[in-house]
């Protein structure tokens, strides 16, 4: 009896087996089939699946995929000689770690592989963990096994935890791998960063200025201290404890950010070692040194503590050696200058940018110890600099900055008329300030320029922006103090008022030789270099390039050149950036030759009025990477489909363009009945071009742009087509901002397109119907309604959606049945939304939801949301319902309510 129960269960799922197997094998009728197996939690045994797909009655070539999270599972189910194919993010960044570290997968010998496996399948599925302990092996590749066991420990310890708290442990474990491992004074330049609000742009060049000011990294002089400063920052980017935000034009970073949670963590470890000051506010501590002995509440702004910097307050702030007063909101005027320079007597660092200061005070005078000082964008008058004289000063930074998006000088305050002065004067005793190292925007105001021969004796300058006359005398000055500096300027930004639209620059010697000879000797070190403005005297961009074999970076502006004037640095060995503006070039057409440019990776065309074609030739710029043209009135682009590196290309505000291939002939351009002439017209070289264009045409054709990942048109003057033509096969991103786009073709075949933005017009969301491959989208200014986001909703593969500013035209936001499946992230910072609700089996992946609202009535269904972990609220108040129904269900809740911040 007892041997009969034992194999009647066996017998008894064998049968349910076969009976299964038998309604399968009505279907397949010995048809070739695709079996997919998904084993998400581990269940299926690899005999029972061979047992059960022998039953089936499938045709040669039938193909079973079994997907799983278990690789030893995989490998069992793989034939001896075979091995699984990863696909998984665990799989992605394990390759990753690999190949940062040096080790094969299959490498024999003392290796750390499966314990780099183990970490990121006990990190998974948290991303920023996986990618936090990559850049941590990055920026250190050789830690060693001990190290990396512990880790792998203490991951398994904190991985018993609740879900939620789990999630929350191993990211601080993982930050504590990184954070260990950096150097003492980089730990504390980190732990700095708390100072600011989180979310907060920084300036890189602020952060050193800052790092430096307060001691961070103790060395003994202020070149060394600036060069660590500069290793320190560029090793928190490396392990991605600090993220870019903004890049110049040369691909530098000029903005970065603090992360949410490494936020949160270096918060507590600064408040744990006194670094931040408890007295402070979060969102004020980063306008005063970290001991400021200032007491603020949360609800205090920068503005209010204006009205507390007068005298019988300001003494208690003696000590105070940083005061960034930038943003205060047109309340800050010479009168708190003034007692700001009379009683604060230690300050190193004080910025009044962005401010509505209107003067400086004789008694800036009295801060002996102030090493800089930031009048930028500020109505300070050119004159007041004149009779400054701080002996200690390092840099002094002046005039208005440029906005990358417009190339216009950002030139006004808000609400005021009166345009900002652009420079200020040299200061009358500059040649006192051996100190100096940077000094921008500084104007010559006498009449022969005498100043500007002072400033040879700054024997430790590396930055120099100056403003002259289109003189002689000027111009000879400038040169004079140049051939001293030589061996310490970096970088030179001249600036020449007077500039006439039309002439020739000549190459006449400005001095009798040898002395010519002597002062027309280029800086050595010099590595940007930047000219606005045309003088016939002399031709400047050949004195300053000619045999500067350091120059990277290259910004012209109403410069007026000529094609032989570009020869000297179209050889440079290390330009990568060149930058026209402004008419900077005048004729019709310009062309890269073979071997033109040979390591130019950015050329950004802005403005540029006089010039119609540009033309690369076959093997010229072979390491160009990215292409912006703004505001133009070029008509055709020829030859860039063939660039063998080109990633970026970016269009805005252009009257007309196309995309021609590199012998420039009509035919190659799809002409449609009355959209451009069929007569070509004639360059000055010979290539011919249709004139008469109405409406602009961007073709990607087969075997060109094979490497583009981004492409963006913006405020495009013409209605413009857009057609994909096999080309870009590697396009990732699609931006449309403000277009007058009025077709899209083959969008449907581009694979690798994972990601649109869509800028201002609501047709162009009809444009991507066909784009089934895409995984983020992020809209803003379309004005959308519900019906509209049936085109998003039945995406296979989208997984992520921002709902920016006025994206949105109704109230309430509805997620219904079966819509966006694959949805895990959504971010709404559409104001006018104040209603969500998610009905049964929509958004069922959804895992975090941030909401930045003015006001929130409701949010129903999240109960449907099984995979739901985390809501982000940014604004004032939740309502009751709202916050019983959350924690019910038990999702985490974070509410940041709105802070009325100071302007940044």
């Amino acid at each position: 009896m007892e041997k009969v129960q034992e194999i009647s269960w066996p017998m008894k799922v064998s049968l349910l087996i076969k009976g299964v197997v038998d309604k399968i094998n009505k279907h397949l009728q010995s048809k070739k089939t695709l079996i997919i197996l998904i084993d998400e939690m581990d269940y299926i045994a690899r005999w029972k699946i061979r047992n059960a797909l022998s039953l089936l009655t499938c045709a040669n070539g039938s193909m079973v995929i079994v997907i799983t999270k278990n690789r030893q599972k995989a490998k069992e189910f793989c034939s001896a000689s075979g091995e699984p194919v990863a696909y998984s993010r665990v799989g992605m960044y394990h390759d990753i770690v690999l190949k940062i570290t040096g080790q094969g997968e299959n490498e024999g010998g003392n290796n750390n592989s499966q314990l780099f496996r183990d970490i990121l399948d006990k990190c998974n599925p948290d991303e920023f963990c996986m990618r936090m302990f990559s850049h941590a092996l990055y920026a250190n590749p050789n830690r060693n096994y001990e190290e990396l066991r512990r880790l792998n420990d203490t991951l398994q310890v904190s991985g018993n935890s609740m879900a939620t708290d789990a999630t929350k442990a191993k990211a601080k474990m993982i930050f504590k791998f990184s954070y260990k491992d950096l150097p003492r004074e980089h730990k504390t330049c980190l732990l700095y960063l708390a100072v600011f609000p989180q979310g907060h742009s920084i300036k890189r060049s602020s952060l050193i200025e800052r790092w430096a000011i307060e001691r961070l990294i103790t060395k003994e002089d202020w070149p060394t201290v600036v060069h660590h400063a500069k290793q320190c920052f560029e090793a928190l980017i490396d392990r991605q404890l600090v993220m870019p935000v903004d890049l110049s034009a040369a691909g530098k970073i000029k903005n970065c950010m603090v992360g949410g949670q490494v936020h949160e963590f270096i918060t507590k470890i600064a408040n744990k070692e006194h670094i931040l000051d408890t007295r402070l506010s979060q969102l004020q501590a980063r306008h005063f040194s970290t001991s400021s002995g200032l007491r603020l509440r949360a609800s205090d702004n920068i503005n209010t503590v204006v009205e507390k910097l007068r005298p019988k307050y300001l003494h208690k702030l003696w000590l105070l050696k940083l005061l960034d007063l930038e943003g205060c909101d047109r309340r800050l005027n010479k009168k708190h200058i003034k007692d700001i320079c009379s009683t604060i007597l230690r300050l190193k660092y004080l910025s009044i940018m962005g401010t509505d200061v209107d003067d400086l005070p004789s008694e800036i005078n009295n801060l002996h110890e102030l090493e800089v000082l930031d009048i930028r964008q500020t109505k300070v008058p050119e004159r007041a600099t004149r009779g400054i004289v701080l002996l200690k000063l390092r840099r002094l930074l002046a005039g208005q900055r440029v906005d990358p998006s417009t190339s216009q000088e950002m030139g006004t305050l808000p609400g005021a008329n009166k345009r900002l002065p652009s420079a200020v004067q040299i200061p009358r005793k500059i040649n006192k300030m051996e100190n100096m190292e940077l000094l921008s925007n500084a104007k010559a105001s006498s009449k022969d320029g005498a100043e500007l021969k002072e400033i040879r004796k700054l024997g430790q300058l590396r930055k120099l922006g100056v403003v002259i006359q289109n003189k002689k005398a000027h111009l000879t000055n400038l040169l004079w103090a140049l051939s001293d500096l030589k061996e310490c300027i970096q970088s030179l930004s001249v600036t020449i008022l007077g500039t006439r639209t039309e002439g020739t620059a000549t190459d006449q010697k400005l001095l009798e030789p040898p002395l010519y000879n002597y002062l027309i000797r280029p800086p050595k070190v010099l590595e940007s270099l930047s000219i606005d403005g045309f003088t016939d005297i002399v031709q400047l961009l050949t004195l300053f390039a000619k045999g500067s074999d350091e120059l990277s970076k290259v910004t012209l502006s109403r410069t007026l050149l000529e094609k032989n004037n570009l020869i000297h640095i179209a050889i440079l060995p290390k330009l990568q950036c060149l930058r026209l503006r402004h008419d900077a070039y005048k004729e019709s057409s310009l062309t890269f030759k073979k071997e033109d440019f040979p390591h130019l990776k950015n050329f950004l065309v802005e403005c540029l009025h006089k010039t119609g074609m540009i033309k690369f030739k076959n093997g010229a710029t072979p390491e160009l990477e990215k292409i912006v043209l703004f505001r133009t009135n070029i008509k055709h682009l020829c030859g860039i489909g063939a660039l063998p590196k080109l990633k970026e290309l970016e269009l805005k505000g252009n009257k007309f363009l196309v995309l021609l291939p590199e012998d420039g002939t009509p035919s190659a351009v799809t002409v449609e009945d009355g959209t451009a002439s069929a007569e070509p017209v004639k360059h000055e070289d010979g290539t011919a071009y249709a004139e008469a264009i109405t409406r602009s045409t961007l073709t990607f054709r087969e075997e060109e742009f094979k490497h583009l990942k981004y492409f963006l048109v913006q405020d495009a003057i013409l209605q413009t087509d857009i057609k994909f033509e096999g080309g870009a096969p590697e396009l990732e991103k699609i931006v449309l901002s403000d277009t007058n786009i009025k077709s899209l073709a083959g969008v449907d075949g581009l694979e690798k397109l994972k990601e649109i933005d869509l800028k201002g017009d609501r047709n162009l969301f009809s444009l991507f119907t066909s784009a089934n491959h895409i995984t983020k989208v992020t809209l803003l200014d379309t004005c959308l309604k519900q019906d509209d986001l049936q085109i998003l909703a039945k995406k296979p593969k989208l997984c992520m959606l921002f709902l920016l500013d006025n994206s949105y035209d109704e109230i309430q936001l509805t997620f219904h049945e079966d819509e966006f499946p694959k949805l895990k992230h959504l971010t709404v910072k559409c104001l006018k939304i104040r209603e969500i609700s998610f009905a049964e089996k929509s958004a069922c992946k959804l895992e975090k939801i941030i909401w930045s609202f003015i006001e929130l009535k409701s949010l129903s269904g999240i109960d449907k949301l099984l995979e739901l972990k985390e809501l982000v609220f940014n604004g004032d108040s939740i309502p009751l319902e709202v916050r019983r129904d959350i924690h019910a269900h038990d999702k985490k809740l974070i509410h940041n309510k709105t802070q009325h911040q100071d302007k940044e």
